[in-house]
């Protein structure tokens, strides 16, 4: 049986300063920054989901590929087909308490073809999930609407025999929910934290996938090469000592690949500042518990972590 680190939404706090400059850069600098923010406009808009159509007006006719281009998560029975990165955006914005929308599009072409639209927003203090469905003895369509306090991630094989795991979406009340609870909690009433409980989507994935992307994932441009890379927050596979790898893939080939070795942090995700610098956040098991903020580099093709001062340079598997 296969059992990941549970990764779930925590916001953070803002803290922001504040200093004069002088005036004839200060022009400068906003002239500079209003180009840079038109540019980062144009290119977001580019890619924002359009979500016009209301959700009774996509109950039926609406296909796989309109969803697609209407910037939906496309599933179908179990595999991803559309939408990661619009996904493990919305995830990531609002772990930080940023509100956000996204639809998930679930098809279902191994039984009998139907789908259903699901319609996701993150107020900056709850989720709001929205779909229409049907009972399930006189079918009578009807319009579900749910409010949860957390989304929780979660990677998990139920099978010992034939241990495949799945990447688990649930949103719960409660912080503490996981797959295996509410797997559990399907036929059984005792699980009290899953009373309000959805599982918002789930879907297989490999081995791999479950160890490198084990703490998040997230899609950035860490070298500034121009071109963004898709990178993984996994355990490091090492016993006596906490270590983390960062993995990031350009264009599904392999980039970077490293381990380092820190105090232990549970959680550790992905965080993006306000500049949109990608940034790794650990909480330490200290009382109170302290959370650390590292910076992500890449010097002569090694990525390195900056804790304030201090750099941290990534170790050899072995060691």
């Amino acid at each position: 049986m296969l059992f990941l680190p549970v990764y779930r939404v925590r916001r953070k706090d803002k803290n922001t300063m504040s200093y004069r400059k002088p005036l004839f850069w200060s022009v400068i600098v906003t002239i500079i920054t209003c180009t840079f923010l038109t540019a980062c406009s144009l290119t977001e808009q580019s890619i924002k989901p359009d979500y016009k159509l209301k959700l009774e007006d996509l109950k039926e006719n609406y296909s796989a590929e309109q969803a697609t281009a209407d910037g939906c998560v496309v599933i179908d029975n179990s595999t991803l087909l559309a939408g990661e990165k619009i996904w493990v955006d919305f995830v990531n914005n609002t772990a930080q308490g940023r509100q956000a929308h996204v639809r998930i599009y679930q098809s279902y072409s191994k039984q009998d073809n139907s789908y259903r639209v699901k319609d996701l927003r993150y107020d900056g203090e709850k989720y709001l999930l929205s779909y229409y469905d049907r009972t399930g003895d006189t079918k009578e369509e009807f319009l579900f609407q749910g409010e949860y306090k957390y989304l929780n991630r979660s990677i998990y094989s139920w099978s010992k025999v034939n241990p495949i795991p799945a990447e688990y979406y649930l949103l719960s009340d409660s912080e503490d929910a996981t797959a295996e609870g509410y797997l559990n909690s399907l036929i059984s009433s005792i699980y009290k934290p899953y009373n309000n409980c959805h599982m918002i989507y789930s879907r297989t994935v490999d081995s791999e996938y479950a160890k490198r992307a084990s703490y998040g994932v997230a899609f950035c441009d860490i070298d500034k090469d121009g071109k963004e890379e898709k990178c993984y927050l996994g355990w490091g596979q090492t016993s006596g000592v906490f270590t983390f790898t960062l993995t990031a893939y350009e264009n599904r080939e392999l980039e970077y690949y490293n381990m380092y070795r820190t105090q232990w942090y549970h959680p550790l995700r992905f965080v993006q500042a306000e500049n949109g610098k990608l940034q790794i956040e650990g909480v330490n098991q200290n009382s109170p518990p302290e959370t650390h903020i590292f910076d992500i580099t890449v010097r002569k093709g090694v990525i390195i972590l900056k804790l304030g001062n201090t750099e941290i340079e990534p170790i050899k598997p072995e060691q």
